[in-house]
């Protein structure tokens, strides 16, 4: 049953896909050894990024397909395929992709990563969907050579599926936010005026917004919270959206990413750095995560969420997988004060004591990242307490 799912997933994906003659000088696979099924890292050099939302096994009516878990992946491969021509990408341009699974059972059936992306970052997570009658979506960034001079919303013919593209230069990344409303969707509204408020206090706007993600609960409100976060942008200018399931209780945190102009002056910017980390006035100073970090490196290094296989406790496993870590990142070029962007992925409430305890052993207090942390139904690896997503910078301008 595996092998049937697993050559669909492949077959649809990839058989449209046409490989890039310069995929090698735009972008590097990073493996720490050949016995990992694919790449612990991947650098992007000097590429516009397009991010897609959630993708969701739906027809042209955007009404899912079937019940049948073979179904939705068929149709899934499709309207990936779908999103993948409209841009004029490649498979060596995927950077990574995220598998969002409704079950454990759907998890198994896909996360073999397929042949035809082994070059490509996965990540597999369990989380109900937007709409409850799917079983699995996908989320994507792509590398673009294309140029752009400002943020570009592309159209979409897959319904619900939104294209951003994050062109070439500084960028930012907000750390997931929080402002307690009653309730799910009025905490998103007060939590996207806060966000806004950030990208005012950097200089930005509204024009400025490429992706926006949201770690909810529950599931069955994002419709509602998609409405409100359209709200805040004009029809044509609204940014890719993907949400995942938290496992609390009505409430919602929301990142955002948003690309900085060249020509914009921001306080306290440093032409020479390869990224910066920055905190809020208004907002408590944490030693373990900063307020939004600003990427001025025109690299990337996405690493894939790590998951400690061989330990045990909760701290063994922070432990580990920092180890580990720590190796991609000197293999790219970088190191733990390069970070920009931490996910993490928790499946239990205990593991968070030791991971506030063992973070500051790892961070500069100087130098963390702007960072989400939320507890979600399962990771890759089931009885894991903990996995953790990153993307840097090379530690050295070119």
């Amino acid at each position: 049953m595996m092998t049937c799912l697993q050559s669909i997933l492949t077959f649809a994906l990839m058989t449209v896909l046409a490989s890039g003659a310069a995929a090698a000088e735009k972008m590097k696979s990073i493996k720490l050894d050949e016995s990992s099924s694919g790449p612990h890292a991947v650098v992007v050099h000097d590429q516009s990024l397009v991010h897609t939302g959630l993708i969701l096994p739906v027809n042209e009516s955007g009404r899912v397909v079937s019940t049948e878990t073979l179904d939705q992946l068929r149709q899934l491969g499709q309207n990936a395929r779908t999103l993948i021509e409209s841009i004029g990408s490649g498979q060596d341009d995927i950077v990574l992709f995220r598998v969002h699974c409704a079950t454990r059972d759907e998890l198994e059936f896909v996360r073999q990563k397929p042949a035809g992306l082994s070059n490509s970052l996965a990540t597999y997570l369990i989380s109900p969907l937007p709409d409850p009658e799917a079983k699995v979506g996908m989320e994507v960034i792509f590398a673009s050579d294309k140029k752009y001079d400002k943020v570009a919303h592309l159209s979409s013919s897959v319904p619900g599926v939104r294209l951003s593209v994050l062109p070439r230069g500084r960028a930012v990344y907000i750390s997931g936010q929080l402002e307690q409303g009653n309730g799910t969707v009025e905490t998103a509204r007060l939590t996207m005026e806060g966000l806004h408020r950030t990208l005012t206090h950097i200089g930005l706007d509204a024009s400025h917004v490429v992706h926006i993600r949201t770690f909810l609960a529950p599931m069955s409100k994002a419709g509602e919270v998609d409405d409100v976060i359209d709200s805040f942008y004009p029809e044509d200018a609204r940014p890719a959206v993907t949400h995942l399931e938290w496992k609390t209780t009505d409430s919602i945190e929301i990142e955002m990413i948003a690309w900085v102009p060249d020509d914009l002056q921001i306080e306290g910017a440093d032409p020479e750095a390869t990224v910066q980390h920055f905190w809020l006035p208004w907002l408590t100073v944490s030693p373990v995560y900063c307020r939004y970090t600003l990427v001025i490196s025109p690299d990337r290094i996405y690493v894939r969420d790590l998951i400690a296989t061989d330990a045990e406790s909760h701290e063994d496993q922070i432990h580990a997988i920092f180890g580990k870590l720590k190796k991609v990142l000197e293999a790219a070029g970088s190191d733990l004060e390069h970070l920009a962007k931490a996910t993490y992925y928790t499946t239990n409430a205990e593991v968070s004591k030791p991971f506030g305890q063992i973070r500051p052993e790892y961070y500069s207090p100087e130098h963390p990242p702007a960072a989400s942390l939320a507890r979600i139904e399962g990771i890759e690896v089931p009885g894991k307490a903990i996995a953790i997503d990153m993307l840097a910078v090379p530690a050295k301008a070119e």
